[in-house]
């Protein structure tokens, strides 16, 4: 009985961890897609500065 719970409970953290991965990656995900643009922003800035 006490096995089985250990195990439930085992699988259960392992699921939640797994998640709580999942979601740190999803929000660099996101945070590096704003750096991207940000890096795009000033590439143009600077393009457009020399243009001038």
């Amino acid at each position: 009985m006490a096995g089985s719970q250990r195990s439930m409970w085992m699988s259960r953290s392992s699921y939640m961890t797994s998640n709580r991965v999942t979601l740190c990656l999803c929000e660099l995900d996101s945070d590096v897609k704003e750096l991207d643009s940000d890096v795009k922003e000033l590439v143009h800035d600077k393009q457009s500065i020399h243009t001038v």
